[in-house]
Order: structure tokens, then C-alpha cells, then sequence
């Protein structure tokens, strides 16, 4: 508690402009915390470094890019999202739920296109969902007197690693061949927030399904308003500051004519599309204020549960992941500004209407889904458990929301 107070103090230090005393709470923190001891000693290191970036961001009138320490490697960080794959049952439980939504979509047609926008750190979703259709039709066809069809899977894949897209090109092409698919991989080297949905491999009429993981949070820093901050000696500077939610700003400038943001232009992108499901998981946080103390409060709450969870792991792998993504996430959640600070998560509540001023419509999330994502989680401590609530599902550690999986459709 007593690090949790210290931290909330220098943010409001910091905000207030009060550089003194800013510095004397972190010059306290960084006798407390460690990045070898509990959970929240770990915690603070990688917040207490991500305010002291904010502090001097402020202090001399530099954007916080120009003070970060030395960001990790590219090699570091690759290691850490495959850890972080290992290590957390976030995405082997999305694959799963989403696959199943997918393929019940899909009952009934052989031919079938997936727009996958999570930005995959491998091949291993779309392998297991060709194994799960592949068995899902054997079991169909059993009871049917007509031969089976092969079936046409089409996968684009939007990434901005090429070498990525090249190992999941090869990978894919070889399980379908094994399975006896007719398949083919269209890759996109892009990031969503340049991505072009009018450019993309659709055919007229084609059945659609999307896939979107932990990604499209970081559509709203391209959304931020400039506001004024007050820094050492009363002057005044510019930054950009996301508002506490961009569905705000989106209605604002339906009544302003002024440019539409670029989520409501994407969503609505993505509805033109005609999907007939579109399944997104999200972290289910609220960092996106407006307020740097609100932030700290909030994202001390959310990886505290991370970081807990990766109490029993080795340590070796625990301190790859948490240096090498769950550091550099929560350095850019506190000490970046703009359109720099990418890590945006808000809940599942703010996302339905904003999802539904898209022209999107809700959709529960079947019972088979549910259980083939439950069955991802026997493999991991029973702190995790799932909440089914507003036809979504909820992965959680202990009582604390951790990640939505929720589904949507066309009409």
C-alpha cells in the first residue's frame, strides 16, 4: 500500500507541476521496489521509471520519446510476446472461442474468408482452426449421403513484420496441403492505422469472418485533441491527451462537422465489409484517461493482476516478460503522450457503442465456444476463471477482468 500511495502521489505531484516534490517520492520508491522481489516491488520499478520519463518530459519541455531509456531489442521483445503466449492463457483462450464462433458462422458453406487483424506473432490460430474445421466437416459429412467438398479457406493477414508473414504463408500452405484444403494466403505488410480496408482481397458476396486480438485499442491514439499543461514556472505547453473515451470525441464531431476520427472511420470500414462475425479481444482496463494520476491508479490495478500471475512462473521467463512487453507497455501508458502512446485499453463497455455507431449488431457467444476456451485454461492455475455476462466472455484472475472476448455481426 504503501508504494500504491507513493506512486499515485508523484502523479499528482507531477500533474500539479510540483517537481520537488515529485522527485522526493520517487527518490523513496526507488529504495522500496525491485525488480526481483513480489509482484507489486516489480511493479513499481517499471512505473517509477515511466514517471520519472513523465517528470522530465514536463520539466524540460521534450516530448517523453526524447527521455525514455533505451527501449528493448527487437529480438528481446519478440521473446517476450512468445513467452508472453506461453506463459498467459489470453490468446490460446481468444484462438479458441474465436475459431468456434467462426465455424459456426460458417455452417453450411464451403467457402470461407478470414480477415485476420491481430498482428499474430505465428501461425498457431489459423493451424488449429483449419484442424478444428477440418474435424467439424468430417463429422458433418458422416452423416450425409453426399461426398464432402474440399474446402476453400482464403486467410489475409495484416502485419508489419514481413518476415512473419513469409513463416505464416509457409506454415499455413503446408497444414492445408496435409488436410487437403484448397487455400490461399494473402499478406498485407501494414499497420492498422494505415491499413486501406478499400484495397483489400474481397470478392463480392464472399463469406467474411474477422479476427481481432489485443490490437485495436491503439486506433485511438490517432483520435487525441491537443490540451494545455501547466509545467515548472507557470508556463503553458501543448500535449496531446487522449480524452476519457474516444466514443465521446466520435459524437462530438458528428455535431461539429469536424473530421470524422479515425476509429469510427475504421469500424465503419470494417461493417462495409459484411463480416458475418467479427470476434475482438481486448484488454479489459480503462488507461485511456485523460488524467496521468487516473492512469497510474488504473494501471497499477491492472498489471498488479499481471504481474501476479506470473508470481510461480521461472524467474528467467518472468523477467523476460515483464522487461521486454508488460515494462515497455506500461512505460507507454505513463510517460507518453499523443499519438506515441499506442497502449490505450478501455473495457468492453465503452466499446459497444462505439461498435454499434459503427452499424454493428451484438452477438452471444455460443455455448461450444465457451467451452472449447475453458478447456485452454485447464492448462493454468485456477486463479483463472471465466465470467459470461452481455453475451460476452471474461477472463479473469481471481475476481479482477483481465481480457473480453466479445462477438459482432453485420446485421
Amino acid at each position: 500500500m504503501l508504494l500504491k500511495n507513493l506512486l499515485e502521489s508523484c502523479a499528482k505531484y507531477i500533474e500539479c507541476g510540483n517537481i520537488s516534490a515529485a522527485d522526493s517520492g520517487l527518490a523513496r520508491i526507488s529504495h522500496l521496489a525491485s525488480s526481483e522481489g513480489g509482484p507489486i516491488e516489480r511493479l513499481s520499478t517499471y512505473f517509477s521509471e515511466a514517471l520519472a520519463s513523465q517528470l522530465l518530459s514536463r520539466s524540460y519541455h521534450h516530448g517523453a520519446r526524447d527521455v525514455l531509456s533505451k527501449p528493448v531489442s527487437a529480438l528481446e521483445h519478440s521473446l517476450a510476446k512468445s513467452l508472453f503466449f506461453e506463459l498467459f492463457p489470453f490468446h490460446r483462450f481468444s484462438y479458441a472461442v474465436t475459431n468456434q464462433e467462426i465455424i459456426d458462422a460458417m455452417i453450411g458453406l464451403q467457402g470461407i474468408h478470414i480477415l485476420d487483424l491481430s498482428e499474430p506473432y505465428d501461425a498457431t490460430q489459423w493451424i488449429l482452426f483449419m484442424q478444428s474445421l477440418k474435424d467439424h466437416r468430417s463429422s458433418s459429412s458422416s452423416s450425409s449421403t453426399r461426398p464432402p467438398q474440399l474446402p476453400y479457406l482464403k486467410i489475409t493477414c495484416v502485419h508489419t513484420n514481413q518476415d512473419v508473414l513469409d513463416q505464416m504463408r509457409l506454415r499455413l500452405t503446408l497444414e492445408a496441403g496435409k488436410l487437403n484444403f484448397q487455400f490461399k494466403f494473402h499478406e498485407i505488410v501494414s499497420s492498422l492505422e494505415n491499413l486501406n480496408l478499400d484495397n483489400l482481397p474481397i470478392c463480392n458476396g464472399e463469406p467474411m469472418a474477422i479476427s481481432i486480438v489485443l490490437q485495436l485499442h491503439r486506433l485511438l491514439a490517432t483520435d487525441d485533441p491537443p490540451v494545455s499543461v501547466l509545467v515548472p514556472n507557470n508556463h503553458v505547453i501543448i500535449m496531446n491527451q487522449s480524452p476519457d473515451s474516444a466514443l465521446s470525441l466520435a459524437t462530438h464531431h458528428r455535431f461539429t462537422q469536424s473530421p470524422i476520427p479515425k476509429m469510427e472511420c475504421f469500424l465503419y470500414g470494417l461493417w462495409k465489409l459484411q463480416p458475418r462475425v467479427m470476434v475482438m479481444t481486448e484488454q479489459e482496463s480503462n488507461v485511456n484517461g485523460r488524467s496521468l494520476t487516473d492512469r497510474v491508479e488504473k494501471g497499477l490495478h491492472f498489471y498488479a493482476a499481471l504481474f501476479d500471475c506470473l508470481q510461480d512462473s521461472a524467474p528467467i521467463k518472468r523477467i523476460l516478460v515483464e522487461r521486454g512487453m508488460l515494462g515497455e507497455q506500461i512505460k507507454n501508458i505513463i510517460a507518453c503522450e499523443g499519438g506515441h502512446r499506442k497502449e490505450r485499453y478501455e473495457t468492453l463497455k465503452a466499446w459497444i457503442p462505439r461498435l454499434e455507431l459503427a452499424g454493428f449488431r451484438g452477438a452471444e457467444i455460443g455455448l461450444e465456444g465457451m467451452s472449447r476456451g475453458l478447456m485452454e485454461l485447464q492448462d493454468y492455475t485456477r486463479n483463472y476463471r471465466v465470467i459470461r455476462h452481455d453475451r460476452s466472455l471474461f477472463v479473469c484472475w481471481n475476481d479482477i477482468p483481465l481480457v473480453s472476448v466479445s462477438a459482432w455481426k453485420y446485421l
